[in-house]
């Protein structure tokens, strides 16, 4: 793991649910949760926020195995993909934000592209 992505990790806060404009993707060993071992890893996800320049990423599932993102308000809505040299891992986000609510904090983690909010 990248220094740089450690000290992210480390300070990153705690923000089960909200909107995030980018998501971050990080293996986090091998999943041990309420139906034991069953062959796919933990993942740890990061989800960005993003006020005028200033950018925030916050821990939201710690322990997830499975991340859906669905949209039903928009039709056509591209997927991206990068992966940082600075991180080293996947971060993904669309043309629109991704709204999650992992409050409950269970293994599969659901997030739904919405439409941006008129301002």
């Amino acid at each position: 793991m990248k220094k740089a992505l450690k000290e992210l990790i480390e300070n990153a806060p705690k923000k089960t649910v909200g909107t995030f404009d980018a998501l971050m993707i990080i293996s986090n060993g091998v999943y041990d949760g309420f139906y034991g071992k069953n062959g796919y890893n933990n993942i740890l996800i990061l989800g960005r926020v993003r006020v005028n320049e200033e950018s925030t990423w916050y821990k939201v599932s710690e322990y997830g195995d499975k991340l859906d993102i669905l949209s039903r308000e928009i039709t056509h809505c591209p997927f991206n993909l990068d992966i940082p040299t600075k991180y080293g891992v996947p971060v993904i986000w669309f043309d629109y934000p991704i709204y999650i609510d992992n409050s409950l904090e269970i293994s599969s983690v659901l997030g739904e592209i919405r439409k941006k909010e008129n301002k």
